[in-house]
């Protein structure tokens, strides 16, 4: 028994070591209390993966009979059309941008897989990625037209890097996924962008108290042992009942972690190593999804554009 599967939903066979796939989606459909359930998948380092797990749960969720959209938020290198064989989309998230009181309705592509549409990225907008970052209330305003789209579940797929925006829509989701795979490179920036996380909510909740506000907007430039020691500082101080517990509750901040392309049993130790590091410098608890096994099947897959194939 391998040390993640000790403490996920997945199920990872003796001789297949592949997962189940997300049962714990299907498991937490009645929890969320939007008619749309946002799912937010991110990353900050590219060629983790992300968008083939996007695409994979948008479709498994498909074959438990809900309606999904998939939105492509990658503004640097999009790729999801491509993986529904759709050339050149006229229709993009560009124009979520330009305009913002768009009916996200308008902007959704059928696919060739039932119940599952797309809205697809840009990448032909100098400077889109600048334009979304000064652009007010962006993120707030996204999710509230996401919840008016014609869907079960509407999934995010991120782009990479560490952005303030991406942060926000993922403090935002009612689901969280951040995609890794056994490399140390990857641990440091996810974990770089879950502290970015913290650091935003921390930043909401301290609002309007200068002194806790400077801090957190220093800790976002320059983090040293002892601006750690002020910030858990702070998280604890938001336990007012003083009962143990890890501060997920309090920050209202419940990441989850999935890590892809495992070779073998020497590559599970780093999913726990961005679960350990969280924990000892804020408290939290990051909630392991589980291992996917690197698969030359979904390379395959990929290639062909053909989605319903893909080994989950």
């Amino acid at each position: 028994m391998n040390p993640i599967s000790k403490k996920n939903d997945f199920v990872l066979t003796e001789n297949k070591r592949f997962p189940e796939p997300l049962t714990s989606l299907k498991k937490a459909e009645n929890s969320f209390q939007n008619r749309n359930k946002i799912i937010v998948v991110a990353s900050s380092k590219g060629g983790v993966g992300k968008s083939l797990i996007s695409s994979s749960i948008a479709y498994y969720l498909t074959q438990h009979n809900k309606s999904v959209t998939l939105i492509d938020l990658n503004l640097a290198s999009p790729g999801l059309h491509t993986f529904f064989n759709i050339k050149d989309p006229q229709k993009s998230t560009k124009q979520i941008i330009s305009q913002p009181d768009i009916d996200l309705n308008e902007l959704t592509y059928e696919t060739s897989i039932e119940n599952l549409k797309l809205i697809c990225g840009c990448s032909d907008a100098l400077g889109v990625t600048e334009m979304v970052e000064n652009t007010k209330f962006f993120a707030p305003r996204l999710i509230e037209s996401a919840n008016k789209l014609f869907s079960d579940f509407v999934i995010f797929d991120m782009g990479t890097g560490l952005s303030r925006v991406e942060a926000e829509l993922f403090l935002l989701a009612n689901t969280g996924i951040l995609i890794g795979t056994p490399e140390p490179t990857t641990i440091l920036e996810n974990f770089g962008f879950l502290k970015l996380c913290v650091l935003q909510r921390l930043e909401q909740i301290y609002k309007g108290q200068k002194k806790k506000v400077d801090t957190i907007k220093e800790a976002y430039v320059s983090y040293n042992a002892g601006i750690n020691a002020k910030i858990k500082s702070m998280i604890r101080d938001l336990n007012v009942k003083k009962e143990p517990r890890y501060y997920n509750d309090l920050l209202q901040f419940f990441p989850e972690y999935i890590i892809n392309m495992v070779h073998d049993d020497s590559d599970y130790p780093y999913a726990l190593a961005i679960d350990v590091a969280i924990k000892e410098m804020f408290g939290l608890e990051l909630k392991q999804m589980g291992a996917i096994p690197f698969c030359t099947q979904m390379r395959t897959t990929i290639k062909e554009r053909q989605l319903n194939n893909l080994p989950i």
